[in-house]
């Protein structure tokens, strides 16, 4: 079905994520009667092409119960995310943006290349003298599945068009850098210690990692985790931004947020430093690109608060929340880690209850630390900048 297989048994299962390497493996576990599973499988099917970086795979949970009940699926459709063999985000649910999120945010490079993008070429075997060399995509092969690349000149080396594939090409976009959040192995390397950004010039699919170039110079081996695309960052200010702009202007006005802020229990003095912070041209309206700027530039606690989830580790989170020991987090629980811990003028009871509504993936009243993974990927940006 649409080139993604099934994973018959256990000995499949450890095939799988063996023959994987560095990859990312992405398993659907489905049902033949469910429902969900029927929407979102043959969507499931069409990525397999968009993402070269990712090993797709099923799992019928009727035909393989050892492999559904070693991973506690509980119900389907579920989505869970492997690399190197542990598991670095899941979820359960019919949801194709989070599903497309969470391969763009764990599966490699962006795949989308459209005409006049920006590229830098690299692990090229039969032309290795072209490896860094910067060009510009032209057009895409469908026949061939090659793009028209054209090449700058570099030194003794003039222009020139070549089809290459896209395993080769590197869009050459300007990422920020932080610690991985999903319990992805390594870190940002010694060598930029105190570099907020770097631009990617590479990228190795057998260990997963990019090659940067910064003002301290280039660094080889960066973990993708630790590079926060630009495009993933749009695209959450952009959503932010829509929820915000009431009357569809283009622009949000003070009162417009001062309403979506005061809604989650912000007091005045706080939306007043938050609106001052977005508003980079100070006419006293945010625009869409400013709301962006901003959510790649500042690390503001104020701004980070709203979800309240500010320390870098999940687990460490969730095991300091998690007072009883039972493995799970209740709103009590929650509400009694918000209120010792916030540094905001948000009102704390208010901010539980949204936080605990955004994080319960499976709606069954309580926090596992599955969840509380998952929530810090999909919310690592808004937590450093407004929080949301």
């Amino acid at each position: 079905m649409g080139g993604v297989p099934f994973l018959a048994d256990a000995a499949a299962w450890k095939a799988a994520h063996v023959d994987a390497g560095n990859k990312l493996v992405a398993v659907d576990f489905t049902a033949s009667w469910c429902g969900p599973c029927k929407m979102i499988g043959p969507q499931f099917e069409a990525m397999q092409p968009q993402f070269p970086h990712v090993v797709f795979a099923k799992v019928d949970v009727d035909d393989n119960q050892e492999v559904a009940a070693q991973c506690g699926i509980r119900a389907m459709p579920t989505f869970k995310f492997y690399r190197c063999g542990t598991q670095v985000a899941e979820f359960t649910g019919a949801d194709v943006s989070k599903l497309r999120m969470l391969l763009q945010m764990h599966g490699g490079p962006p795949v989308d290349m459209k005409a006049s993008t920006e590229v830098i070429a690299f692990g090229l075997k039969a032309r290795p003298e072209c490896n860094g060399r910067r060009g510009v995509v032209r057009s895409f092969d469908t026949t061939k599945g090659r793009y028209a690349v054209e090449l700058g000149d570099a030194g003794d080396m003039p222009a020139e068009t070549l089809a290459l594939k896209r395993d080769n090409l590197m869009q050459a976009l300007t990422v920020a850098l932080s610690e991985p959040t999903d319990g992805s192995p390594g870190g940002i390397p010694e060598a930029l210690s105190g570099v907020p950004t770097v631009v990617l010039e590479g990228y190795d699919p057998d260990t997963n990692t990019y090659c940067v170039s910064s003002a301290k110079g280039s660094v080889d081996h960066v973990p993708i985790a630790c590079c926060s695309l630009p495009r993933r960052l749009w695209l959450r200010a952009d959503a932010f931004f829509e929820a915000i702009d009431d009357n569809g202007d283009g622009q949000i006005s003070f009162d417009e947020l001062e309403q979506h802020l005061s809604g989650l229990g912000f007091k005045a003095g706080a939306i007043d430093h938050i609106f001052d912070l977005l508003d980079i041209s100070r006419d006293g309206l945010i625009t869409k690109e400013e709301l962006r700027q901003t959510l790649v530039t500042y690390e503001d606690p104020a701004l980070r608060m709203a979800l309240g989830l500010g320390a870098p580790d999940a687990d460490d989170v969730f095991d300091e929340v998690d007072v009883n020991g039972d493995g799970e987090i209740s709103r009590a629980e929650l509400a009694a880690y918000l209120e010792l811990n916030s540094s905001s003028a948000a009102d704390v009871p208010a901010c539980a209850r949204t936080i605990f509504k955004a994080l319960d993936i499976n709606g069954d009243g309580s926090l596992s630390r599955e969840e509380l993974r998952v929530g810090f990927d999909e919310y690592t940006e808004f937590r450093r900048v407004l929080g949301l």
